[in-house]
């Protein structure tokens, strides 16, 4: 069975893949078409918030990671455990579960054991705590994510999809954070809020930083 995203000029579906890295950068068939590019750029950024579905964007800066720490954390696990904690508190808002599934790897046992290990015994996260007025450390259980699993993206439009909202997003950050970027106000008006906050919610930057368009930093 094939399934697809039918547009008027081909069809996008299960053993077809558009690479984002290709329409983004306007390489091959897309540097003479932009029209298709801005289609196909468009369709996938915009679907999400089409069928009320939910994004959440990671962002972790290796270099500045680190340059900030004597011990840094591999950042392939450290962006797993932000993206799992903040669908653990949309999945708790939602009242709802999830089977999660990532792009297959060169790192992918590394990863699985990272999230069967977070699963099992949740993720200690520290933060400052301006009631205390200190450092405070807790527990993030991810007690509703039930299964963790990487798949081809090639056989998934839905990781196909995440792989465009990674691309624009880290293009999007590469050019300043230029609001204007293609793509970027497709992926912002889909990211999850809380009290119409996107940082530390929908938006998870490391080392920390934050969206202009939002005051508070809040997080789980």
């Amino acid at each position: 069975m094939k399934i697809y995203i039918s547009l008027d000029w081909m069809q996008i579906g299960i053993g077809q893949e558009i690479k984002a890295k290709d329409v983004d950068s306007g390489s091959g068939y897309w540097r003479n078409n932009k029209e298709h590019r801005d289609k196909v750029r468009d369709l996938f950024l915009g679907v999400v918030k089409k069928h009320s579905g939910t994004a959440f964007v990671i962002i972790v800066d290796k270099q500045a990671h680190l340059d900030r720490y004597v011990s840094p954390i591999d950042p392939d696990k450290l962006s797993l455990q932000f993206l799992l904690e903040r669908v653990q508190g949309f999945l708790v808002d939602q009242n709802s579960y999830a089977v999660c599934t990532f792009d297959k790897t060169s790192r992918e046992k590394i990863l699985l054991e990272h999230a069967e290990e977070l699963i099992k015994h949740g993720s200690t996260v520290v933060y400052w705590s301006n009631f205390y007025g200190t450092f405070v450390e807790k527990n993030i259980e991810l007690s509703r994510i039930l299964e963790f699993h990487m798949q081809d993206s090639k056989n998934s439009l839905g990781l196909q999809i995440a792989d465009f909202f990674a691309r624009y997003t880290y293009s999007w950050q590469k050019k300043g954070k230029d609001p204007t970027y293609p793509g970027w106000v497709l992926i912002e008006e889909s990211l999850y809020r809380r009290a119409g906050t996107i940082n530390g919610y929908g938006y998870k930057e490391f080392p920390e930083g934050t969206i202009d368009e939002a005051d508070d930093v809040g997080s789980f």
